[in-house]
């Protein structure tokens, strides 16, 4: 298990995109099935627990329990400026 903050999330598809504690890749998740403890996607900045595994190259989240509302709201647009700089 590890700590992430949801950084982007479509609600109507059940799709979400987490940073990972580990700073490895990031994770993704792709279907309500990973929800554990709600029934709703985690909204931006919100912190989770998650597990995760590779599928075909890329980080999928397959458990993800929410844990902090609005605990870091910022990082999303944090990291785009990063990027765009």
């Amino acid at each position: 298990m590890m700590d992430g903050i949801v950084l982007w999330v479509d609600a109507e598809s059940d799709k979400a995109m987490i940073w990972c504690s580990d700073h490895g890749d990031l994770a993704y998740v792709s279907s309500a099935e990973a929800l554990v403890g709600t029934t709703t996607m985690p909204e931006v900045g919100t912190m989770v627990s998650i597990k995760t595994r590779i599928v075909n190259g890329i980080r999928f989240c397959y458990q993800l329990t929410p844990l902090q509302r609005n605990a870091a709201p910022e990082l999303a647009q944090a990291l785009r400026n990063i990027a765009a700089a």
